[in-house]
């Protein structure tokens, strides 16, 4: 198994050395920029849902104990995981629209989405006040979960 390893990892090294310059020139690459962006996007989405799906199941777990096990065993878990995962994957999908992206500026030096009107749109609306929404969600039901939690 190791020298399978090796092996590939030579392979890699010889064919990325043995490539022009031109075929590796990925940093002024748009389409290895908006690729990475919309990972990026799809991998910010899913740690806010998560984060969303923790503080629901903790609020769960201490308002309702007796329905807990019924509202979060694992098929519902999974239910929820994979409905978490189709909304982060769709939410990405948005950025495969042509005048939409998400790119790393390397003038900058930060992410920015397209300048014009889905750009704005995405950015103010579908970005910004998803994640304010989604946190104050979470921080609301941590918040309330806390309370409870010292009450006892």
């Amino acid at each position: 198994m190791n020298w399978l390893l090796s092996s590939t990892e030579a392979i890699l090294v010889v064919s990325f050395c043995g490539s022009s310059k031109k075929e590796r020139n990925f940093r002024d690459s748009f389409g290895a920029n908006r690729s990475v962006g919309q990972i990026t996007i799809i991998a910010q989405a899913a740690s806010y849902f998560s984060i969303l799906l923790l503080s629901t199941n903790r609020f769960f777990c201490i308002f309702k104990p007796l329905e807990y096990l019924h509202i979060f065993n694992n098929r519902n878990t999974f239910v929820y995981i994979s409905i978490t995962v189709m909304i982060c994957l769709a939410y990405g999908c948005v950025y495969f629209h042509g005048p939409c992206y998400f790119i790393f500026a390397r003038s900058s030096l930060e992410f920015t989405f397209s300048q014009n009107t889905c750009g704005d749109f995405l950015s103010h609306y579908i970005d910004f006040w998803m994640s304010i929404v989604i946190l104050a969600i979470a921080i609301f039901l941590d918040f309330f979960t806390l309370v409870k939690l010292r009450m006892y």
